[in-house]
């Protein structure tokens, strides 16, 4: 049951971001979670028909969408730090040159992942030469 006073929403990232938060031995928490892509290098990605994703499931297996196609491959704590990869997607071509853009830097940020920090209702992944890929919980 959700509390009176806040939405089911609110109830539900807040709920994530906790768990997440709460899981000091490493990346485990990630594990049933999704994510949908909001800024890739700085840039917001505005409104796309389908926005990319990302999703992680317990046996170390990670899938998402591009926008244009779906890929999936494996994720594990390597140190302090996570890794994805490597990923293979279909290879649909994108309806504009934007999105397949769009996909093509999506997914070699994925591949270029070096760390991760949750933060409160948000997921941020970094790369070793700083680009930031930030997601919110899919709703």
């Amino acid at each position: 049951m959700f509390p009176s006073h806040a939405p089911p929403l609110a109830h539900l990232r807040s709920s994530l971001s906790r768990r997440l938060r709460r899981n000091a031995a490493g990346f485990a928490a990630l594990a049933g979670t999704g994510w949908r892509l909001v800024r890739l290098a700085g840039q917001g990605i505005g409104a796309t028909a389908a926005p990319p994703t990302l999703a992680f499931a317990a046996d170390g297996r990670v899938s998402g969408s591009g926008g244009c196609n779906n890929f999936s491959g494996a994720w594990r704590e390597e140190g302090a730090g996570l890794r994805l990869g490597p990923l293979l997607a279909t290879r649909r071509a994108c309806a504009d040159a934007a999105a397949n853009r769009l996909e093509q830097v999506y997914l070699a940020a994925l591949e270029a992942t070096a760390s991760a920090a949750v933060q409160p209702g948000a997921l941020v992944l970094s790369t070793a030469d700083g680009r930031l890929v930030r997601f919110v919980p899919v709703q």
